[in-house]
């Protein structure tokens, strides 16, 4: 009996963890959208594509805000140098489009979330990787957001090293 009920309380401990994590991220994003969306759209221009990338540490969740800032829709394929480095952690970019391409039409916002331990096997991982810890914004609880932008060109993007703030 006691072994039973030690793992229904682990069972549901799991499950509450998950609802937690996925209330927080909701949370955040519902704060943090509206505000880095503002941000975006006053920085269009600096790349086909613009963006925020937002990481908390300890957390194997990642998210990838886009924006096209084209007249045209854009497809995504694959990131070429979307490996970020910032604080000392790289997270791969190409997560949001490891199972399929992502398609933004012209002026075009989306959030993208994926797990960055998921493209440790995968084949689609970035082939170069860009330093931007000059565009890393702290926040409070160990989150962070980072300015990202760059060009698409055939599918594949190919991010600045120098993002342009977008926060004012």
């Amino acid at each position: 009996m006691k072994g039973k009920n030690s793992h229904s309380k682990t069972l549901v401990n799991k499950q509450r963890r998950r609802l937690v994590q996925g209330v927080g991220v909701a949370a955040a994003a519902t704060v943090v959208g509206p505000a880095i969306s503002k941000t975006i759209n006053d920085a269009s221009g600096s790349g086909d594509i613009t963006g925020k990338l937002v990481s908390k540490l300890g957390d194997p969740v990642k998210s990838v805000i886009l924006r096209n800032n084209t007249p045209n829709a854009i497809t995504v394929n694959h990131f070429h140098n979307g490996s970020v480095v910032f604080d000392g952690e790289f997270v791969d970019c190409n997560g949001l489009c490891d199972n399929s391409s992502v398609t933004l039409s012209s002026g075009e916002e989306k959030i993208f979330q994926f797990d960055k331990r998921e493209l440790f096997n995968s084949q689609s991982r970035s082939e170069s990787w860009v330093n931007l810890q000059s565009n890393v914004k702290r926040m409070s609880e160990g989150t962070r957001v980072v300015d990202i932008s760059g060009d698409v060109k055939n599918g594949v993007v190919t991010l600045h090293d120098q993002s342009v703030s977008m926060f004012s």
